[in-house]
């Protein structure tokens, strides 16, 4: 019979083989391997130096930013800045919000030398902010191939820095199809930014020649009416009654409309013997109602348009210095050429 001998293994082996039935006896793969949470070679970021920054870019931390920006709020902030630049793209919004429009679009290009001089990307808010100056320039008569070309240039300049879906890029992006009738080209939109993008003929009916006439019923006297019949006769409220009729031509291709606006003023002295502020309204009476609310998709009646102009444009009128009260009327023509 023969005697089994028993084998003792040695001490380092039987403890390592004692962890690794701990362990799962799981056998380690060889090679390098990646920490846990972190990208492997194949799908992680390019590096930072190698990106550019896009504007509206969402981040956990500032290694999820390009090299020249951090992470503030959760998003992608450049680390360079223009301080003239921002304060003039402000300047800008304020004068296009005031419709201001020739000092916007002055703003806004200043905004946009002023980030070139300190080497800045240009930030959407100044091409969609010119893109608005120079839009809102030409629906108010201003005629000029150059300028049709400035606008629809700048407003694809907007919609191309812009994140979609914001406010701002949404109304450019409208204002960018209103130039459509002003000849712009759909296809050359998305060539590259030589190609010309009016190059076809203007059909606005502002380019062919429009007859304004405007006609306040109320005597040119030195009080409230003087100053009232000054304002809606002046080339301010022509220019704006000029670019409600062009939208409203854009969807109806009305050659020639006339409306009346209806206009109430009175001024009193109260119980306390106190002049008492001026109460202006100024309707459109006759005026669908379903057409004067201005609606998505839809242009507002270009008589209720004006006189929502005319509105805006008295509130800045220093009335006389005492009590008056009348009612008048706003004869309104457009014919086109």
């Amino acid at each position: 019979m023969t005697a089994l001998t028993t084998v003792r293994a040695p001490r380092r082996v039987a403890t390592a083989c004692a962890l690794a039935l701990v362990a799962g006896c799981q056998p380690r793969p060889t090679g390098t391997s990646t920490p846990q949470g972190t990208d492997s070679p194949s799908n992680s970021p390019a590096p930072r130096a190698d990106r550019a920054f896009v504007e509206g870019e969402s981040c956990s931390r500032t290694d999820d930013c390009p090299a020249s920006a951090r992470c503030v709020d959760q998003h992608c902030v450049l680390a360079s800045r223009s301080l003239r630049g921002e304060v003039l793209v402000e300047r800008g919004g304020r004068a296009l919000a005031l419709g201001r429009f020739d000092e916007a679009s002055a703003a806004y290009q200043q905004a946009e030398a002023a980030y070139r001089e300190r080497s800045v990307p240009i930030p959407s808010t100044v091409w969609c902010g010119l893109a608005s100056s120079y839009t809102a320039q030409l629906d108010r008569g201003s005629p000029g191939q150059d300028l049709r070309e400035t606008a629809a240039r700048s407003a694809a300049r907007c919609l191309n820095a812009a994140q979609p879906g914001t406010p701002a890029a949404e109304g450019v992006l409208a204002q960018l199809a209103s130039l459509v009738d002003r000849g712009l080209e759909v296809g050359a939109l998305d060539r590259d930014e030589s190609a010309r993008l009016m190059t076809a003929q203007d059909r606005s009916p502002g380019m062919r020649g429009m007859t304004i006439t405007v006609a306040f019923s109320g005597a040119a006297d030195t009080g409230s009416r003087g100053a009232f019949k000054t304002l809606v006769e002046g080339d301010e409220v022509r220019r704006e009654i000029t670019r409600c009729f062009l939208r409203w031509f854009e969807e109806h291709r009305t050659e020639t409309d006339e409306g009346t606006l209806r206009v109430t003023y009175a001024r009193s002295i109260d119980e306390y013997d106190t002049l008492t502020a001026a109460r202006l309204t100024v309707t459109a009476p006759d005026v669908d109602p379903a057409l004067a609310a201005p609606a998505q998709g839809r242009a507002q009646h270009w008589v209720a348009c004006s006189a929502s102009a005319v509105r805006a444009a008295a509130v800045t009128l220093r009335w006389p210095g005492r009590a008056e009260r009348w009612a008048e009327s706003v004869q309104l023509r457009i014919t086109t050429q």
